[in-house]
């Protein structure tokens, strides 16, 4: 039994660290866009749902490689993202508080309706850049940690590596990251 007990824990200790470290970047996106326009961008999960979806048409409908589609659809997405600020969020620095919350929640709906409209609201998989047939994985004390997990935490500490890195490249006196 205490072996079991421990197999267990060790394996929620493995989701819960994958599961955390996708909330930690969603985290450090929200605050690093606050931080540069001053907005709270409430369609920034919308933004990113729609970049998923152009990253997937491109990998499964058109066959491209998983990280040749992503790729492509990261600068597809910053594209569209910096039409989006210049043409609906930058002009909110001098306007009411109000404006502020009702532009990205339109966009938030909007986007939503637009992404069901073209790809229905049906939920679909994403193909893993990571290892991630049934027999890809470590055994830890009974416990799996797989490629796709380990590959998962290497993309988030690398990001927030990159963006340390570049705070503190661009602001040596300051006491921390995105401070």
């Amino acid at each position: 039994p205490g072996v079991l007990i421990m197999d267990l824990f060790l394996q929620r200790a493995f989701d819960g660290l994958t599961n955390g470290a996708i909330y930690a970047i969603i985290a450090m996106a929200v605050v690093i866009v606050f931080k540069a326009s001053g907005i709270l961008n409430l369609a920034q999960g919308e933004m990113a749902m729609f970049s998923t979806y152009i990253a997937y048409v491109l990998i499964v409908d058109l066959g491209l490689a998983v990280w040749l589609g992503i790729g492509m659809a990261v600068i597809l997405s910053m594209g569209a993202g910096a039409a989006i600020e210049r043409v609906l969020i930058r002009p909110l620095e001098t306007k009411s508080v109000l404006a502020t919350v009702v532009v990205p929640v339109g966009l938030f709906v909007l986007l939503n309706a637009l992404a069901g409209g073209i790809w229905t609201f049906q939920t679909r998989g994403f193909p893993s850049p990571f290892p991630n047939d049934l027999d890809d994985f470590i055994e830890v004390n009974g416990a799996r940690l797989r490629y796709s997990a380990i590959g998962t935490w290497a993309v988030v500490l690398a990001t927030f590596g990159a963006v340390v890195a570049r705070q503190l490249d661009v602001n040596p006196a300051r006491n921390g990251p995105l401070s």
